[in-house]
């Protein structure tokens, strides 16, 4: 009877063992080393074009907003806390209604979506280019 071990020995035993170039190991160990590198790289160009988006899209984000405060007449509403504060607190249910339902929340939310995509991909790029630097 032939056991299962047996049959594999037999088999094994046949084989001869191949040993690998010596500078194998290490120009594996470069190539991954180079690809990680090329990967940062791409990741480094990819943040900062967004960054450059991001930035470049405050500055029009900014300006729709202030002519959304004035359009809406979010502004005149708040001066009228400054110039007639007694009708104001009297009637506070009704002009925080007022102010919620004039505040150009579209805007606003454009502005901080630029403002926060920037500050992100900055975090990224230093990231990565700390990463890069240091490799």
């Amino acid at each position: 009877i032939i056991t299962m071990s047996d049959l594999y020995k037999k088999i094994f035993s046949n084989i001869t063992e191949i040993n690998p170039p010596e500078r194998l190991y290490s120009s594996i160990l470069k190539r991954v080393e180079k690809e990680k590198k090329r990967y940062l790289k791409i990741k480094l160009f990819f943040h900062s074009a967004i960054a450059l988006i991001s930035f470049s899209a405050i500055i029009p984000s900014f300006i729709y907003m202030s002519g959304s405060f004035t359009q809406s007449g979010f502004s005149q509403f708040v001066s009228l806390i400054f110039s007639d504060g007694a009708t104001i607190i009297s009637y506070w249910k009704d002009f925080a209604l007022l102010l919620a339902e004039s505040l150009p929340i579209f805007s606003i939310i454009v502005l901080l979506i630029s403002i926060f995509a920037l500050l992100g991909s900055i975090r990224y790029v230093t990231r990565d280019a700390k990463i890069l630097m240091s490799a």
